[in-house]
């Protein structure tokens, strides 16, 4: 999802992920970025530790914190408690980073719909994005996703735990993307600069 042009505007780029194949694969797709150095590691349990080392940088989680629950899920933490503490680990995280520039790009919410290849093609080319001055709850993105007679959502959506990522009232983006023909999520997207940051809510 990151414009390479954009990436080559840094002067030094730390890229952290889980996947071992993740640093070839970004380079595969990213090419001609200098100064990359690549870490396999979870980047949330070294996030103290990445930020004392890097104590200038601005930070980036793409893609990466509504994973979070499905990983949650996946490996049968899923308990009342369990799913509480992630949410508010989630929550925790724009205190943690205060004072520093950082951003998310993470699923809000996501389930079944009943959308024609047509249309489905049709938002998968053009996503819809909305821009909001504060946070959505889920209860409004599915109001928004109700509106459209195109597309008819159903059944039970996930809640990705992080509605709370942001502060209330930090300006962010909420974009619908067809992940698949019948199974679409509500993504959000904010870039937070220092003094930018709220008291957590």
């Amino acid at each position: 999802m990151l414009n390479t042009s954009w990436l080559k505007r840094f002067t030094k780029l730390t890229a952290v992920d889980l996947d071992p194949l993740a640093g070839w694969l970004f380079s595969l797709r990213h090419r001609g970025l200098k100064h990359l150095q690549w870490h396999q590691a979870d980047a949330l349990k070294q996030l103290d530790a990445l930020l004392l080392a890097h104590p200038k940088a601005s930070i980036l989680f793409d893609n990466m914190l509504g994973q979070q629950t499905l990983i949650h899920l996946h490996e049968g933490r899923s308990s009342e408690k369990e799913l509480a503490d992630l949410e508010k680990d989630l929550a925790a995280l724009k205190d943690r980073l205060r004072g520093r520039t950082w951003g998310s790009l993470h699923d809000r919410i996501s389930g079944p719909v009943q959308s024609s290849a047509d249309r489905y093609k049709k938002y998968f080319e053009k996503p819809l994005v909305t821009e909001s001055q504060n946070r959505q709850t889920n209860a409004q993105l599915m109001q928004t996703l109700g509106a459209f007679d195109e597309v008819n959502a159903y059944g039970e959506w996930l809640d990705h735990l992080t509605s709370r990522v942001f502060s209330l009232d930090a300006p962010r983006t909420y974009v619908l993307w067809p992940f698949a023909p019948s199974y679409w999520h509500w993504l959000e997207l904010a870039w937070v600069k220092p003094g930018d940051n709220k008291m957590s809510i």
